[in-house]
């Protein structure tokens, strides 16, 4: 009797493990439901202060703080974590739940439409070619070297000879290509005669026309950085692309500006000015150093971008691993993003980025994990959407062997969450994590994304091409950082090569390593 049992439960042990999770679920979602009519019952949590957790879980941090994103979280920090821990948390916990039985709720987010990708456009990728494509098949679940191979060929999608197939491969269209262009436009009409921009872009031409000034005046070289990263991003350089004269003076004006740090730690691009925002800019300054380099192979480059570099190595937290706004500080993941991409630019460009910096960001990024392991937090485990994105997005580039199906649910969650109306900060890192993760995940968040970049951009007036300030963060840096940030999203199809992308056939690129060398060999024949 008992081995008949035994035997029984073995065929059945699958069903029966099934029934018991869903009704475990089942049960777990009655009490949240229980849980919520109570709140409302007693008089603490109305309909509408429920709808505004909900919105904070979906598109990060509401605080009514008129600053730039770190000073608020600063200021807002200890008098926010224990609330978030509560309310942020069952809201979040919530709509994972309706999530899971298929019910949404559309809470100030773009509705999604499915983008179409016609099989038509997607050429076929050379298999012969080493030099110019990345591996693929391994990189997604085989990859055993510290991640460099999968990084060797990001930049070279942004060729002026690659970028139209990339376009078409994954997403984009005329429209967003003439976006990214009207928006350059406007970048170059605010240039400062010594080749910088500034976040409150009051030049002669513009004279205040434009409206939305930023509060960062003195983050010259800090918005000089942004405006550069635009430019870069769709391969126009100071040796390549209509921009030259635009991109070289800016190039100068930093190389005019440097400072290097007097105890030998390297070179420290900080705008005193902004003590909190001293580490964004940093980040920012060194990842345009080293596209600037490996994209152009100008020798006055390198040694400015490796000591910026090194000022991030030395300036990382020896504890905890992440980065913050002083040297050594314990870190955040909003700047620790930022340093993380300069050092994925840096690895592409050939740098020196010692492995113990990579190993201890990734160190950094556990301990800000959530517990289930699909989400992360600002500076603890209570996740928000812009962080999130921030967190799998740097996992992507730091981490060697990173299996996809570590992403499978970030993409999920950031998917139910959509584009957001005003974050601009969240999109811009949600939509690299999407682009690199790839199928049908990024097709429909790309199509909201693009549409409404499109539809957002300024027609009229000087200010035609750039995008107003919509949120915390870009009403900080106004117009001009908003703008930068919506480039760079729309240049997503070619800026980075995706690195987990199945179903869609990366495109032909030419060969950029004869190209790099055709300008070594111009550049050694004119020093001579």
């Amino acid at each position: 009797m008992n081995r008949r049992v035994h035997i029984w439960f073995r065929q059945h042990r699958d069903d029966i493990v099934a029934c018991g999770v869903s009704a475990l679920a089942q049960v777990v979602f009655l009490l949240f439901l229980g849980l919520i009519i109570f709140r409302l019952g007693d008089g603490r949590t109305t309909i509408n202060s429920l709808s505004e957790n909900a919105i904070d879980a979906k598109i990060g941090d509401n605080e009514v703080v008129e600053f730039s994103e770190p000073i608020a979280r600063e200021l807002n920090e200890a008098r926010n974590d224990h609330a978030e821990s509560s309310e942020i948390e069952i809201a979040r916990q919530l709509s994972e739940l309706m999530t899971d039985v298929e019910t949404k709720v559309s809470l100030n987010h773009i509705p999604m439409t499915q983008a179409k990708v016609s099989d038509a456009t997607k050429a076929k990728q050379d298999p012969a070619s080493k030099n110019t494509s990345v591996r693929t098949s391994r990189s997604r679940n085989q990859q055993t070297d510290d991640g460099s191979e999968r990084l060797a060929a990001q930049f070279a999608a942004r060729h002026a000879d690659a970028r139209g197939a990339f376009v078409e491969a994954y997403g984009g269209n005329a429209k967003s290509e003439a976006a990214v262009d009207a928006g350059l436009k406007w970048l170059a009409a605010h240039q400062s005669s010594n080749g910088s921009w500034s976040f409150d872009h009051t030049t002669a031409e513009c004279n205040g026309s434009c409206g939305d000034p930023g509060m960062l005046h003195d983050c010259r070289i800090g918005a000089t950085g942004m405006a550069l990263l635009a430019f870069l991003g769709s391969g126009r350089t100071h040796r390549e692309g209509e921009y030259q004269k635009e991109v070289g003076e800016a190039i100068d004006f930093l190389l005019d500006n440097m400072k290097w740090d007097a105890d030998g730690n390297g070179l420290d691009l900080r705008d005193g000015s902004m003590p909190m925002a001293s580490f964004y800019v940093q980040g920012i300054v060194s990842m345009a150093l080293s596209e600037a380099y490996v994209m152009t192979s100008d020798r006055r480059l390198l040694k400015p971008a490796q000591g910026a570099i090194d000022f991030i190595v030395w300036a990382q937290d020896p504890r905890g691993g992440g980065w913050r706004y002083r040297p050594q500080m314990p870190g955040d993941t909003s700047v620790v993003g930022w340093q993380a991409m300069a050092l994925t630019s840096a690895r592409v460009a050939g740098l020196k980025v010692p492995s113990k910096t990579l190993t201890q960001s990734l160190q950094f990024l556990k301990s800000v994990e959530t517990k289930q392991g699909i989400g992360y937090g600002y500076t603890n485990r209570v996740a928000r959407p812009s962080t999130t994105a921030i967190g799998f997005l740097c996992r992507m580039y730091l981490e060697p062997n990173p299996p996809r199906k570590t992403f499978q649910r970030g993409a999920k969650l950031l998917g139910n969450f959509g584009p957001s109306y005003d974050d601009m900060y969240y999109n811009y890192y949600a939509t690299q994590f999407m682009h690199h993760y790839g199928g049908p995940e990024w097709d429909k968040w790309n199509a909201s994304m693009r549409d409404w970049l499109i539809e957002t951009q300024e027609t009229r007036g000087h200010a035609a091409g750039s995008w107003s300030p919509r949120d915390l963060h870009s009403r900080a840096g106004g117009r001009l950082y908003m703008t930068t940030m919506a480039i760079m999203t729309l240049e997503v199809y070619y800026r980075h090569l995706p690195l987990y992308q199945h179903g869609t056939e990366r495109p032909e690129l030419p060969d950029i390593e004869y190209e790099l060398d055709r300008l070594r060999e111009a550049e050694a024949s004119t020093d001579e």
